[in-house]
């Protein structure tokens, strides 16, 4: 539709989310040609699994109960991804995966424009972890260094609950913006 095909020329970058479904998965768009400047940012954090399956879900039940608070659409959204087969996550997975390729791409590109070690040190992707975690796993949420703690529910990537919600939180609030900017 007109709509759609005008909300992905505005994402020029970055993942092109959903319209409440009805696309079949997230898609990863190539990035614009970097400049160096002032305006260099990091690139953005891969987003794990589950923060895939939060962002395509969280819009189908705010658009069925629009007064629904973050706290509880992260129960309901928490409740449904416990719910599905290892086989469901599948999809969420190598949507994970894919978005760890495109980090390092982009880190390695900043790290070239900026001469390297500009930001915060990148752990190097890894490897699930089926006895546990390894030496060098750090909780994905940007600014935290701790730890990744074993959860299977977290799929090993975080340090803690609280790291879940900011996380999942950052990533709500991301997606309400790119949704506002591709309605102006």
């Amino acid at each position: 539709s007109l709509l759609q095909e005008r909300f992905r020329m505005k994402m020029s970058e970055g993942f092109i989310t959903p319209n409440l479904g009805d696309e079949p998965s997230f898609n990863v768009v190539a990035p614009r040609a970097p400049s160096v400047g002032k305006d260099t940012k990091p690139p953005q954090a891969p987003l794990s699994a589950y923060a895939f399956f939060f962002k395509e879900t969280q819009a189908s039940i705010k658009s069925q109960q629009p007064d629904a608070t973050f706290e509880s659409v992260s129960k309901i959204v928490e409740t449904m991804w416990q719910a599905l087969e290892e086989n469901q996550k599948e999809k969420y997975r190598k949507m994970n995966e894919t978005d760890k390729e495109r980090h390092r791409r982009e880190k390695e590109a900043y790290d070239r424009l900026t001469g390297g070690g500009g930001g915060v040190p990148v752990q190097p992707v890894r490897a699930a972890q089926p006895q546990g975690v390894g030496e060098g796993s750090v909780c994905i949420r940007v600014g935290c260094e701790k730890p990744s703690v074993r959860n299977v529910e977290w799929e090993d990537e975080y340090c803690s609950n609280q790291c879940v919600v900011l996380h999942c939180d950052q990533v709500f609030k991301e997606w309400v913006k790119e949704q506002q900017k591709a309605l102006a």
